[in-house]
């Protein structure tokens, strides 16, 4: 029988040596938090975090999923936590915090399909439709979601041969995709997304009514 390989460890770290990633696309309500915070309070912190060593900062940690537990465990005063500890570099990290989202909390789509356009210049379509369980269409409309102009991008993706710690991704909307996005979040008593949204497209959509003149 093959000798089982286990690809972490568990270690004891300081809290105030772990930070959260910056692309995760989770999101978790106000109140969600709250209760969150409440439980663990009650119950102590129950349930993994997942981290990757800092490339850049040895003895440094990055959460790969658990963020908002990391972030209550702060809140509380939690002074040293229990970190599972993965060796993966940032594209792998990536696919992970993906697919750990996917059992629990409420996915920003826009974000995702930031990091769905990002992993694309690492993996092909294939290899994300059996890493992460998507259909080619699935990842196909998250890419069309998107248009990114480059020379707003900074250079602060994801470029082969090299980590990354921080990045961002600027999003660019059709008038159409625009609409239909601020129609969803005002259904859902977001307006106030919407008008972030609303300012983020302006510039793309005046330049395109210019364009067709």
């Amino acid at each position: 029988m093959e000798e089982l390989k286990l690809n972490h460890k568990i270690l004891n770290i300081k809290i105030s040596k772990i930070k959260p990633n910056v692309y995760n696309p989770n999101v978790m309500e106000d109140k969600t938090f709250e209760q969150t915070k409440k439980n663990i309070k009650k119950e102590g912190l129950v349930g993994s975090i997942f981290c990757r060593e800092n490339p850049k900062k040895k003895g440094n940690y990055i959460i790969v999923d658990g963020e908002h537990r990391w972030r209550v465990a702060k809140d509380l005063g939690y002074e040293e936590i229990s970190v599972i500890v993965l060796d993966k570099s940032l594209p792998d990290a990536m696919i992970a915090t993906i697919n750990f989202n996917k059992l629990r909390g409420e996915i920003d789509t826009l974000k995702l399909a930031g990091v769905i356009n990002e992993l694309r210049k690492t993996y092909g379509v294939e290899e994300l439709e059996d890493r992460l369980g998507y259909s080619s269409e699935d990842l196909s409309n998250l890419e069309n979601l998107l248009e990114f102009d480059p020379s707003q991008f900074k250079g602060e993706g994801i470029e082969l041969g090299e980590e990354r710690e921080e990045y961002r991704f600027e999003v660019t909307l059709t008038e159409k995709q625009n609409n239909i996005l601020q129609n969803a979040l005002k259904s859902v008593g977001k307006e106030g997304e919407a008008d972030k949204i609303t300012v983020m497209c302006s510039n793309y959509v005046k330049k395109n009514e210019k364009n067709n003149k």
